[in-house]
């Protein structure tokens, strides 16, 4: 179990680190950009029998518009691989 929160933790550190570095280099509207990513296991309800346990990334992203000053607020989420 502490093998997988260490892959957890560190998983979370790249998608976070690597948003972080791909908004400052390409989105030039934004400024104050701050990310989070949270990793949660979530058990998926299909037909009979299909229910599969997935790994959901949720993403956060907020900052302020550069021209405006206004607040910018982006929420996303995804599922990753059976565990």
């Amino acid at each position: 179990d502490f093998d997988n929160l260490k892959k957890t933790n560190k998983l979370r550190g790249l998608i976070r680190d690597s948003l972080e570095e791909s908004l400052s280099k390409y989105e030039k509207r934004l400024h104050d950009v701050r990310v989070d990513v949270r990793i949660k296991q979530e058990e998926l309800i299909g037909g009979e029998k299909s229910n599969s346990i997935k790994k959901r990334i949720d993403i956060r992203v907020k900052g302020k518009i550069k021209k405006t000053s206004e607040e910018f607020s982006f929420v996303e989420y995804f599922y990753i691989g059976p565990l």
